[in-house]
This record gives structure tokens, C-alpha cells and sequence, in this order.
């Protein structure tokens, strides 16, 4: 939309720089009311040499004056189109100069979208690369949960061995010492578990606040679009 109107701006530009009035017209303008100033300071003197004079008739003075009539008219037109080409060349002048403007500011906006633009297209990139970043952290997080939970407490026969004797004990201590290393196993397998369980759900709501950004950037990069 705006690189639309931003083209038709240079072709205004140059429709006001075609129809500006070439500056050798007002000259040629400028010279013509300089001969006829001439011409009517020459008439005017001759018109009064002839009031001056006794011996020429009045039909000579009245010619004399309406020679002066018609070149005054002619001067006054010409001054009239020197001064209309020059209002119109100075209204094109500050078209175009406000067209230029109006361009200069088209530029500058299409500069600011294409710059924002570039950002978002950065902030998507950035977001897609941590999502798999964060997956690839839940396929090990699954793994790591999966060797965990099929553990098994495997109890060392020193464990239930007298340490000085290095005989085992009786039965009933034996069972006693298995059920507190068992306690003590599973506290430690479902602590294990629960970090590890925390630690995908937390991933797989970063990844879908990343997802929820993602779309707000490719929104924005239709919204660009449109506007360009």
C-alpha cells in the first residue's frame, strides 16, 4: 500500500518538473516589456515634441497618443503573462517540493516497517531455534525418566554382614536393614522422578508461550505486508 503511492510520487515529481514554464520564457517576457518600455519612452517624447511644436497639426499629436495607448496596453499584458508565468512556476515549485516531502517521509515509514520487519522475522527464527532446544531437552527428560523408574534396589551383601565378623545376620535383622535401604531408595527414585516429570512440564509451557509469540510475529508479518 505504501510503496504503491510511494511509486506514484516520482511520477507526479516528474509531471511538475515537465510542466514547469522554462525560465527562457520569462526572460524572453522580461526583454519584450524592456522593447516596449522603450518604444513608449520614444512615443512619449515624441508626443511631446509634438505638443511643444505649433506647426503639426492635431491629427499627428492624436496618432501620437494612440500609438501611445496600444503600446501601454501591449506592455501591461506582457507584464501580466511575465507575472502569472512566474506565480505558476513558483506554485509548481512548492508542489514539488511538498511531493518530495511527502516522498522523503514514505521512504523514511517504508525504512521503520522494513527495519521492524527484519526484527520480528530475527524474534521468530530465535523463538523456532529455543523450541527445539526444549524439545530436544524432553526427549532426554523422557529418557532419563524412563531409566530411573525401572531402578530396582539391588542390596550389597556387605550391607547386611557384621562388619567385624563379617557374618551375616540373623534373619530378622537382615529384613530390617533391606525395608530402610528400600525407604530410603524409593524416597530418593521419586524425588528423581518428580524433578525430572517438573522439569518437561516446565519446558512444555516455555514451549507454548514460545508458540503463543511465534504466532503474534507471523501476524505481524502479515500486518507488514499489507501495509507495504
Amino acid at each position: 500500500k505504501i510503496k504503491k503511492t510511494k511509486a506514484g510520487i516520482p511520477d507526479r515529481i516528474d509531471e511538475l518538473t515537465r510542466s514547469k514554464p522554462d525560465t527562457v520564457n520569462i526572460e524572453s517576457l522580461n526583454k519584450k516589456a524592456l522593447a516596449k518600455k522603450e518604444e513608449i519612452s520614444k512615443v512619449d517624447g515624441q508626443i511631446e515634441n509634438v505638443a511643444l511644436s505649433h506647426t503639426v497639426g492635431f491629427e499627428v499629436y492624436s496618432k501620437k497618443a494612440g500609438e501611445l495607448n496600444t503600446l501601454k496596453v501591449k506592455l501591461a499584458q506582457i507584464e501580466r503573462d511575465a507575472n502569472n508565468t512566474e506565480v505558476q512556476d513558483s506554485n509548481l515549485q512548492s508542489e514539488r517540493s511538498i511531493k518530495t516531502s511527502e516522498l522523503n517521509g514514505i521512504k523514511a515509514e517504508v525504512s521503520t516497517l522494513e527495519s521492524n520487519e527484519t526484527l520480528v522475522k530475527g524474534q521468530k527464527i530465535q523463538y523456532e531455534k529455543r523450541i527445539e532446544e526444549l524439545e530436544s531437552e524432553n526427549v532426554l527428560a523422557r529418557n532419563k525418566w524412563g531409566i530411573i523408574n525401572k531402578n530396582s534396589l539391588d542390596i550389597d551383601p556387605n550391607n547386611t554382614a557384621c562388619p567385624a565378623c563379617k557374618r551375616q545376620y540373623e534373619e530378622d535383622k537382615i529384613e530390617e536393614i533391606k525395608s530402610s535401604l528400600l525407604v530410603n531408595f524409593n524416597e530418593d527414585k521419586s524425588k528423581k522422578l518428580a524433578a525430572t516429570k517438573a522439569k518437561g512440564e516446565a519446558n512444555n509451557m516455555e514451549i507454548e508461550s514460545y508458540k503463543n509469540k511465534i504466532s503474534d510475529r507471523e501476524v505481524k508479518l502479515i500486518d507488514f505486508k499489507v501495509q507495504r
